[in-house]
Parts: structure tokens; sequence; C-alpha cells
């Protein structure tokens, strides 16, 4: 729950109507928003969400988001105007975040960020269901991976909520590095570096180099990290500060944060070392050292039956 006015505080603009309250969620398609939720109003390749700003006020929309104040203004809809509305909604997010975070003493809610060129999915409902064991978590309906997605999934937490999973999908350098300065994380995991679909990144290095931005995302990690962050993802690092966007109180206490890494992938494993590593996957005879001697979860002698079920140490 917010009011306007905390939003535009953080946002460093003003409004009027500072007292009306956002007690549901953030969201960007019209036809999705609920009694008491606030509507951003992005503007697309192909839409503009001023044109929808009627229809989600008749939904029960609290307030908007928006870059142009004028059709606010003829709906009545309480509003804060920002320069670039994606982007106010990353800041946001990391906004509410730190907030969160203040009130949980640094320490909760733990946020989880997980990337790979496959198996994001499964992995995110994996981890969320087994979480849920141990606590209030909060993971992406569906796979909200990118600039929208990810704010969207944490301006669902609330104080209540001790994990925040989140996946992360990048399909060029400087992205992953944004998300991670939307929501810093405790937990990075890696799972794989494809070679399919290289797309925006140029090769496999490219990609590589690329999916460990994530590790750059870390709160508080001492070890080393092996991939330089690119131009394109320092350039990411800062959009914030360059929109103006400065978060001015401490977070809190920071627990020391964790890379979880794919021992099976070399290019992975290769992306950091440190005592804040934990590895996963199948161990091997001739990676006996460094995985060894850190703490993990590993398979080994892993044999599939006739039924289709593997079976491993």
């Amino acid at each position: 729950m917010w009011t306007l006015g905390w939003i535009a505080e953080a946002l460093n603009r003003t409004c009027k109507n500072s007292d009306t309250i956002i007690a549901g969620r953030g969201v960007t398609d019209s036809r999705e928003v609920a009694p008491g939720d606030l509507y951003v109003a992005r503007v697309g390749e192909n839409s503009d969400g001023h044109d929808y700003l009627d229809n989600a006020w008749r939904a029960g929309a609290a307030a908007a988001l928006v870059e142009r104040k004028e059709p606010a203004e003829q709906i009545g809809i309480p509003y804060v105007q920002v320069p670039e509305a994606t982007r106010a909604l990353g800041w946001l997010a990391h906004c509410h975040l730190a907030a969160l975070r203040r009130k949980g003493q640094g320490k909760r809610p733990v946020c989880i960020g997980i990337t790979g060129s496959a198996g994001k999915t499964t992995t995110k409902d994996l981890l969320a269901s087994l979480l849920q064991l141990k606590g209030q978590v909060i993971a992406p309906e569906k796979s909200y991976n990118n600039e929208v997605g990810v704010p969207l999934t944490v301006l669902r937490a609330d104080e209540t909520t001790d994990f925040l999973v989140l996946e992360m999908g990048a399909s060029g350098p400087g992205h992953l590095a944004l998300l991670t300065e939307i929501a810093p994380l405790d937990m990075a995991i890696e799972l794989m570096v494809g070679h399919a679909h290289l797309g925006g990144f140029g090769s496999v290095e490219g990609l590589a180099q690329a999916k460990a931005e994530l590790l750059w995302g870390l709160r508080n990690y001492e070890g080393k990290r092996y991939w330089p962050l690119s131009t394109p993802a320092q350039q990411a690092r800062l959009v914030f500060e360059q929109d103006g966007y400065r978060e001015e109180s401490p977070v809190g206490n920071t627990p020391p944060s964790l890379a979880i890494l794919n021992c099976g992938d070399d290019r992975v494993r290769q992306m950091a070392s440190g005592a804040q590593i934990r590895y996963f996957g199948e161990l091997k005879p001739e990676r006996t050292g460094q995985e060894a001697e850190a703490k993990g979860v590993y398979a080994s002698q892993v044999t599939v039956g006739a039924d289709g079920r593997p079976a491993f140490w």
C-alpha cells in the first residue's frame, strides 16, 4: 500500500491528491486493472497507454503514472507525471524494495535473481514452491522477466514477504545490469550459457559476459568476478542516476550475498570465485578442486532408467 504522495517523492516529482491511497498492484495493461491499482501509462512501439487511461479509471484504478498530464486531467484520475513511464516504474520498484528492506533490517525480503539461456521459468517455479515451506514467497506470474515484468513483480511484495524470486532475462548487453539496478540481489543463480539464439549478443562470449552481469547485481559480494561489465552494462547501471533518481537513505545491514553457479557449464563455473559461491550440477571426476572445496549440491553417478527416471548420488 502506498500513497500517491510517497510515489511522487520516490520519483522526485510533485503531485496533487497526495493522500490518495493505492491499495492494489502496479498494472500496465488497462484490461487487468482492479480497484485500487496504480496504472502505468507506458508508451510502446505499437500502443500508447494514455489512450486507455479512461478504461483504467473506469475499472477502479486509484491513480496513474503518466508522461502527459492532459489526458489524466481531462479524465480526473489522480496522477504523477514522469519523463518516461517505464523507467519510473523501475525506480519505483527499487524504492519499494529498499523500503521493505529497511523495515526488515536489511535481511528480508531475500531477493533472488535467476538467469540462463534456458530453464529460468522452471527453476523459478520450483524454487518458489520449495521456499513456500520456509516463508512467504513472491514470484513472477508467467515469464515476467524484463524491465516491465521485474518491477511489477517487485511491487507485489509487502512487509510479509520473506523471499522475492525474480526471473531475469536479457536479449542484449546491459539488460541484466538494468534489472539488478531495479532489484539489487542477495542471491544470483546462473543456470547456463547457451549457443543458440545469440541475437544481440554477437557471440557465445558476448552472451556469457551479458549473463555475468547478474553477479554484479549482488548487494554484498566480496569474491572475484571474472567478466568485466561491458560498456552497455556500465551505461545501464547509471540510467536511474542520469534520470535524476537517487536513493538517499541507506538500506541497513546487508548480509553476505551468494553466487549460485552451475559447475557443469564451464562458462558459468568460471564467472566468479570466492567463499560466497555455491555450486550445483553434476560433479565430474576432473573437477574436484575449487568446486569440491565449496559448499554446494551435486549429482554424480547419474543414470536414466528405462522408465525415463534419473537416479544419482
